[in-house]
């Protein structure tokens, strides 16, 4: 096979990557003890692909002008000596086609597990409700997507994406955190 460093001149050939992912779903624990209670939900997508459509732009050789201040974008830029670069040189003007060509360069692997909610709960025993004229008194710490796990070091988004499998800038998961009191009268 004949190499260029041209992209747009490059043969086209399916990886057989998909954004349909081979497995998905997710799982919950419930623990309680003495009026104590962990709950935890964790959900996961395995074996699909996402595409950068922004990273053409943002993130390329330099053809379109650099409107990204991303971090991500300068840290991972070739630069003489820097061997793991994930992005190529940046060129004022660049080749035009050069990095905007959809290729397996912006391909990411998708997986990931994350835990959606944990949820750390007290009731309150009878002998503290009756003394305050109510039926039930809960309080509660509630985080919602606290960790992702990734399975490609390199994917600098969030990998929950939309079902095409394409990255397109769109709000990551928040990380949320808080705490309630639940009363029954």
């Amino acid at each position: 096979s004949e190499t260029t460093n041209n992209p747009a001149l490059a043969q086209r050939f399916f990886d057989g990557k998909t954004a349909t992912p081979k497995h998905f779903g997710g799982f919950n624990n419930s623990f309680t003890y003495k009026g104590w209670s962990l709950n935890t939900q964790f959900m996961y997508s395995w074996g699909n692909s996402i595409f950068d459509t922004r990273a053409r732009g943002s993130l390329s050789d330099g053809r379109l002008t650099p409107r990204s201040t991303a971090t991500v974008a300068f840290e991972n830029r070739w630069v003489p000596g820097k061997t793991d670069a994930l992005w190529p040189q940046h060129r004022w003007g660049g080749q035009p086609g050069s990095g905007q060509a959809a290729n397996s360069r912006w391909l990411y692997d998708g997986s990931f597990i994350r835990l959606r909610n944990l949820v750390v709960a007290y009731a309150f025993p009878s002998t503290i409700t009756e003394k305050l004229h109510v039926q039930s008194l809960r309080c509660y710490a509630r985080g919602t997507n606290l960790f992702t796990f990734v399975k490609d070091k390199n994917l600098y988004m969030d990998p929950e994406q939309s079902i095409n499998g394409e990255f397109d800038a769109m709000t990551t998961a928040i990380k949320t955190i808080s705490v309630g009191l639940d009363i029954g009268f």
